[in-house]
């Protein structure tokens, strides 16, 4: 559900994922030991708001993001929800992640617009997992942060970029990542 309130955005969906077997599908290996089911039951849930803004004569936007996961059966890894990389919490390389059956994540961006479809950005963002395969993780939060600059230039079709760096705030005592992760995405559409 999508719903303007002034300048701002507010964005809201729920989500319902359900295995069914139908056609003679395959059991998931993990049945055999009761960890996972090709039957699963998963409720996501999501929540975002845009907020343009002035500040003086410069545009700003604040985003923030939160998506969450509750599953009513056992998972496959591929089910679980998995935190620690640049698509849930940033700053972290993706090399190693924390994933259970349960968990969310919170993005939140503060935007400068130095120029139309072109802005830097500032991120912060933190998630927490738990479940009965939980407690075998190293632990079960973390919070990073990143810093970039994004936006897209027309050039016979729609070219995208978005470059960063990101750094973790806080993570569990053994948790392995790069002290600085830096990425970048392109993509190009006609």
């Amino acid at each position: 559900h999508k719903e303007y309130i002034g300048q701002a955005t507010l964005n809201l969906g729920l989500g319902y994922k359900r295995g069914t077997g139908r056609n003679n599908s395959l059991s998931a290996p993990e049945e055999a030991f009761g960890e996972g089911t090709s039957r699963m039951k998963i409720i996501t849930a999501d929540a975002g708001v845009n907020l343009p803004f002035q500040l003086g004569k410069q545009n700003l936007t604040f985003d923030s993001n939160l998506h969450a996961q509750r599953n009513k059966t056992p998972l496959t890894p591929l089910d679980k929800i998995s935190i620690g990389n640049r698509y849930t919490v940033r700053g972290f390389d993706g090399e190693t992640t924390l994933s259970a059956e349960r968990g969310w994540y919170w993005r939140n961006d503060l935007s400068w617009h130095y120029q139309p479809n072109h802005q830097f950005y500032l991120g912060m963002d933190t998630g927490h997992v738990s479940g009965r395969s939980a407690e075998y993780l190293l632990g079960q939060s973390l919070t990073g942060a990143a810093v970039g600059a994004r936006g897209q230039v027309k050039a016979g079709g729609q070219f995208f970029y978005d470059l960063f760096a990101g750094k973790p705030i806080k993570k569990p005592e053994h948790f392995r990542t790069a002290n600085t992760t830096v990425g970048i995405n392109l993509n190009y559409s006609f």
